[in-house]
């Protein structure tokens, strides 16, 4: 069990949201909201200016580097103290150079593996078209369930005679519309608040088993360079050891040969003058 930062009641985990901690009741409260700096949706206090406020992480940002700068890719204003900014620089290690978005064709899009870019029909897109393309089809997905509800309430009217009995089904079926509205609306405002947020968790955490799948092996190919190069050492030093008592061999060997020829040379003269 978890609890909500706001109420202070518990919860279930999923109950709550991904990036705030706040229950479903507490999320009516507050507006969702795009960040002005790195356009991260979250939820904000009611009455906050929409237009001009901040996520945690940026305002935390702001303190310890000042006002961002314009991102080099993105052109969003939220590079603190370098560039391009954090999102860009990591995207930029994993998917190499940005490259032309294919909706607002800002040079500000990484290419991604295939399955990723299957949520997003196949496309090249920048971070904020892809937030963009998901709202849309969320949109979408609620378009329908919509339509049937219209559909339903039409039905209920035609269905009784009279203007006044009509007008009595049309005032209870909107009351029955609106209560059934309430948790269809709940279940809408989580999925609006969690649904990009979990996405984005969801591919930091592939992207880090691809990181450290891609680090496993780099480390077991270095110590495989390792091993091979330690065994070539020890060849090699056993091979300078056997040169070395080799040469120490011959050199004994000559000159003891020599120190005979010495020997032998020093004898003749003797022989010559005993025989005189």
């Amino acid at each position: 069990m978890s609890v909500c930062k706001q109420c202070k009641k518990s919860c279930s985990e999923h109950e709550l949201s991904t990036t705030q901690s706040l229950c479903k009741a507490c999320r009516q409260m507050f507006p969702s909201v795009l960040c002005k700096y790195c356009r991260v949706e979250f939820r904000a206090k009611n009455g906050t200016d929409k237009r001009n406020v901040a996520c945690v992480e940026c305002q935390m940002n702001v303190q310890l580097y000042g006002q961002p700068a314009k991102c080099i890719y993105c052109l969003l204003p939220s590079a603190f103290g370098s560039q391009p900014c954090r999102r860009c620089e990591s995207s930029k290690k994993k998917y190499g150079n940005p490259v032309k978005c294919e909706m607002c064709d800002k040079q500000s899009a990484f290419i991604k593996e295939a399955d990723r870019r299957q949520k997003v029909g196949g496309k090249i897109l920048c971070m904020l078209c892809t937030m963009e393309y998901k709202r849309k089809l969320h949109r979408e997905k609620k378009r329908p369930m919509k339509d049937k509800e219209k559909h339903n309430s039409e039905s209920t009217r035609i269905k009784h005679g009279t203007d006044n009995d009509s007008t009595d089904v049309d005032s209870r079926a909107s009351e029955s519309t609106t209560t059934d509205r309430v948790p269809v609306s709940l279940e809408s405002v989580l999925q609006a608040d969690s649904v990009l947020r979990v996405s984005q968790l969801n591919e930091e955490v592939a992207d880090l088993k691809r990181a450290v799948q891609q680090k496993d092996q780099e480390i077991f190919k270095k110590d495989k360079l390792i091993f091979e190069l330690k065994a070539q050492l020890n060849q090699t030093e056993k091979s300078y050891r056997q040169k070395i008592v080799t040469l120490q061999k011959e050199s004994k060997e000559k000159s003891e040969a020599l120190l005979s020829q010495r020997r032998a040379l020093q004898r003749q003269p003797g022989k010559k003058k005993t025989s005189t």
